[in-house]
C-alpha cells in the first residue's frame, strides 16, 4: 500500500513538516510495511520559500534590509547556486506579521524591504526569482520594492515621492531605471483580486492592515490615480488583470518589470514537488490543515490538492485542527472524508499544545478505518 502525505500548515502551530512526520508516525503505528510519501505543501503564504526550498534543495541567504516600518532588520531567503534561483517571501520583511498590532498602518507601510532581498538575489547572479506575496503589511502598489530595483517616483514639483501607501496620489512621473530588471520573476499569487474597487486591494484588506474607513477612502483614492499613471507608462491595462490587488497591489506594481507572471503558489509547488506523478498507483492521501472551512473550497491548497487526486481516482483524507463545513460540501470537492483532531471538548490552547500527538492519534483511526474499508 501507498500513501502520499501531503498537509498544509496549522498556522502558528505545526509546519508543514512537523505534520508530514506526525501523520507518518500515526500510518507506521498501524502498519509499517505502508509505502509512505511525503510531501509538504504551502500556498503563496507564510512557509512557501520553505516548502519550495525543500524540493529545490536551496540553502539560506541572510540578507540586511528594513521592515514595512523602514526599521533595519535581517532576512533569509533560499538560494540555488545550481539553478541561480532566489526563494523570497515578501511577508519576511514587508509583511504584517513582522508590525506590533498597535503600529500596523498601510498609510506608512512600504515594500521597500523586499525590494532590497530581490536587488541582492540579483547581484548574487539570480536568473529567476520566485517570490511569495501573501502576508503582506502594505497597500503601496509595489511602490517600495520598485524603488530599491532603481525606479523613480516623482510628483508635479518634479520632487521624489516616498514610497508608501499614502503618497500613491502624489506620484505624477515614474522614472524607469537605466538597467530594466530582466531576469523571469515567477510571482506566487494565492488571491484573484482586482486593483481598485470594492473586492481591490485596499477595500478587501486594508482595514485588517490597520487603516480606518478615512484612510481607506484615502488609499483607494491614491490607488486609482497611480492605477492610470501605471497603465499610461506600460501602455497597457493592468488594474483588472486577476491578482493585481495582491499585497496591497504589488501584483500590479510588478508588471512593471520585464519578465513576470502571475502564478498560483500551490501549482508552484505542485510543479516543484512533482506530485502528479507521485499520485500514480498511489492508495490514499492524507493532508491537514488547521482551519477547513468554506475558504479551503476556494482554490486553497487542499482543495487543489484533492482535485487533482480526484483526476486518479485517489480518495482524500484531511485531518484539521477545526472542521467547520458540513460532509455534503466537502464530499462534493474529492475529499473522502475530513476529521477534526478532538473528539470532544478541548480548549484551543490545549489542542495546539497536544497538536502534534493529536494528529498522529486521529490518522491511527483513519488508517484503520481505510484499511478496513479495503479489506471489505
Amino acid at each position: 500500500m501507498k500513501i502520499i502525505v501531503a498537509p498544509d500548515k496549522f498556522k502558528e502551530n505545526l509546519t508543514s513538516f512537523e505534520l508530514c512526520a506526525a501523520i507518518a508516525e500515526g500510518i507506521s503505528i498501524v502498519d509499517d510495511t505502508i509505502d509512505i510519501v511525503q510531501l509538504p505543501l504551502a500556498d503563496g503564504g507564510d512557509g512557501f520559500v520553505n516548502v519550495l526550498g525543500h524540493y529545490l534543495k536551496t540553502t539560506s541567504v541572510g540578507c540586511d534590509t528594513v521592515d514595512a516600518l523602514g526599521r533595519p532588520i535581517v532576512v533569509h531567503y533560499g538560494w540555488s547556486a545550481s539553478a541561480k534561483t532566489a526563494l523570497i517571501e515578501l511577508a519576511s520583511a514587508s509583511g504584517l506579521a513582522g508590525i506590533q498590532p498597535h503600529e500596523r498602518n498601510p498609510m506608512l507601510t512600504s515594500t521597500y524591504g523586499t525590494g532590497l532581498l530581490m536587488k541582492d538575489a540579483i547581484a548574487r547572479g539570480a536568473k529567476e526569482i520566485i517570490i511569495g506575496i501573501g502576508g503582506s503589511a502594505t497597500n503601496d502598489g509595489g511602490t517600495g520594492l520598485l524603488a530599491a530595483l532603481g525606479y523613480t517616483f516623482r510628483n508635479h514639483r518634479q520632487e521624489v515621492v516616498p514610497p508608501m501607501g499614502k503618497n500613491l496620489g502624489e506620484i505624477a512621473e515614474i522614472i524607469a531605471p537605466d538597467q530594466a530588471v530582466a531576469i523571469p520573476i515567477i510571482v506566487a499569487c494565492d488571491v484573484d483580486n482586482p486593483l481598485l474597487g470594492v473586492n481591490g486591494a485596499t477595500h478587501t484588506y486594508g482595514a485588517q492592515k490597520g487603516a480606518d474607513r478615512l484612510q481607506i477612502d484615502e488609499l483607494e483614492k491614491g490607488m486609482k490615480q497611480f492605477a492610470e499613471l501605471l497603465e499610461t507608462f506600460m501602455g497597457k491595462p493592468v488594474s483588472e488583470m486577476p491578482g493585481a490587488g495582491a499585497a496591497g497591489g504589488t501584483g500590479a506594481g510588478l508588471m512593471l518589470l520585464a519578465d513576470v507572471s502571475l502564478q498560483k503558489g500551490i501549482e508552484i509547488v505542485f510543479k516543484h514537488s512533482d506530485i502528479r506523478t507521485h499520485l500514480k498507483n498511489t492508495d490514499l492521501v492524507i493532508t491537514a490543515e488547521g482551519t477547513f472551512d468554506k475558504q479551503t473550497m476556494h482554490g486553497k491548497a487542499l482543495h487543489a490538492l484533492a482535485n487533482e487526486a480526484a483526476k486518479m481516482d485517489v480518495p482524500v483524507m484531511a485531518v484539521c485542527g477545526a472542521v467547520a463545513i458540513e460532509p455534503a460540501c466537502y464530499t462534493s470537492s474529492g475529499f473522502s472524508f475530513v476529521a477534526s483532531i478532538t473528539d470532544g471538548p478541548m480548549s484551543l490552547e490545549e489542542s495546539k499544545a497536544r497538536a502534534y500527538e493529536l494528529v498522529r492519534n486521529k490518522v491511527i483511526a483513519l488508517v484503520y478505518l481505510f484499511k478496513t474499508m479495503k479489506q471489505v
